[in-house]
Parts: structure tokens; sequence; C-alpha cells
């Protein structure tokens, strides 16, 4: 679980990452999770969980690394001209 924090409050963003193993998790995670009031809290506000585009390190690593690629290559075209 991953939960960012935003650094000058020092409070949570209000999102939050998580990683499962199976699909057995990810349907238990998915049922216990989606649409959760946390009873400790007086918002209203509910979770909603959705499931990520790209799904592991490495695949997130290539993609960042594309658009690296192409940013420096959109900068190098642009000094050409």
């Amino acid at each position: 679980v991953h939960l960012p924090t935003d650094l000058k409050t020092g409070h949570n963003r209000g999102y939050a990452f998580v990683n499962l193993l199976d699909h057995d998790g990810y349907l238990l995670a998915m049922k216990a999770l989606k649409g959760l009031k946390f009873p400790s809290n007086t918002s209203q506000k509910v979770t909603n969980v959705s499931v990520a585009h790209c799904q592991g390190k490495e695949a997130i690593l290539a993609i960042l690394e594309a658009q690296r690629e192409t940013v420096a290559a959109s900068a190098a075209g642009a000094r050409q001209k």
C-alpha cells in the first residue's frame, strides 16, 4: 500500500495505491473497499476503487522511459528549427 501525503500538511492526499498478488485478492479488495465509509470520520465521502491502466513496476518504468524519449526528441526537434 502506498498512501501519498502532502509534504506541507502531512495529511494524506485522499487516495492510495494497493498492489495485489492475485485475482482472488483483487476481488476481495474490490468488494471490501468499494463504497466504504470510514466510521471514525465525520465526512460523508465514500471510497471509490478503480484499476490502474498500467500494471507492474516494469510496465510503469517502460511508459515513463517512452515519455522521456518523446519529450527529448521533441526538444531536439525544436532546437533544430
